[in-house]
């Protein structure tokens, strides 16, 4: 019997945005990572990640995602989109927008509810699922560095030292051709 490993919780958007790396085993860039949460079997999340798509096809890439992420038999997801936008830049400008809206709307139907939305540059957040300008204002809101910094450091006590990028993975568990 494989023993999942006890993961920092995820308590907070810099928390979540601070799970990414080590859970995906690289720094995301220009991507979706959604963490699918009560698949049967498993104390640890699913996690899924997949590129940002090109806003005539956001509507398609939700729909595909929410049939991925409902496919799991998860009952709950979080999704953190990695934009390279600007901190300055107002939620309904963020690339990630279109393609989170629309798979808030699918991922209804297909019965797994969404908690966090959040579009993140690794410097700041947006929330893309709450509208109040108390808690989710439209501009971004810096990443609390603190509890971002303790919980890399916890994953890396736990064995998860992510590398620079997806390149760099892909390289290390290509196979030797020779």
């Amino acid at each position: 019997m494989t023993v999942e490993p006890s993961l920092p919780p995820i308590t907070c958007p810099s928390t979540l945005v601070a799970s990414c790396a080590p859970l995906l085993g690289f720094a995301p860039r220009d991507c979706l990572v959604a963490f699918i949460h009560g698949v049967p079997g498993r104390r640890s999340p699913v996690i899924l990640r997949v590129d940002l798509p090109a806003p005539d096809s956001a509507a398609l890439a939700a729909r595909h995602t929410a049939t991925c992420i409902s496919g799991t038999g998860g009952a709950a997801v979080d999704v953190v989109a990695w934009v390279g936008a600007e901190s300055s830049a107002t939620r309904r400008a963020l690339p990630s927008t279109c393609f989170l809206a629309h798979l808030a709307e699918f991922l209804g139907p297909v019965g797994v509810e969404v908690g966090a939305m959040l579009s993140t540059n690794g410097q700041v957040w947006w929330s893309q699922a709450c509208d109040d300008p108390t808690c989710c204002p439209e501009r971004a809101t810096a990443l609390d560095s603190e509890r971002v910094t303790a919980v890399q450091a916890e994953y890396v006590f736990a064995g998860y030292a992510p590398l620079a990028g997806r390149e760099e993975l892909a390289t290390r568990v290509a196979r030797d051709q020779t």
